[in-house]
């Protein structure tokens, strides 16, 4: 399974944006230079990630892919519940 570098970042980009709207649909308040900010940093992770996953053996990419999508979940659910249990007290 190969995926186009440019498909893989507008790809990228379309779950990042979404997540900054599902936030805020939810009730989160955050800034626009906080969410233009998560934004921006998701852009540069993905591509030092795909400098990274470029030098790693091919067997081993979809490991990479499956534990950097792991961590990216975590430390996004757990965000969010935080801010949740904050905003509630």
């Amino acid at each position: 399974f190969v995926l186009p570098v440019i498909i893989a970042f507008i790809v990228s980009l379309g779950v990042m944006i979404w997540w900054e709207i599902y936030e805020d649909r939810q009730g989160m308040k955050e800034s626009l230079l906080n969410k233009i900010g998560d934004v921006l940093v998701g852009i540069l992770g993905f591509i030092l990630g795909y400098w990274w996953f470029e030098s790693i053996l091919s067997s081993q990419a979809i490991y990479f892919f499956i534990v950097t999508i792991l961590f990216w979940l975590i430390i996004e659910t757990w965000s969010f519940r935080a801010h949740k249990t904050l905003s509630e007290k």
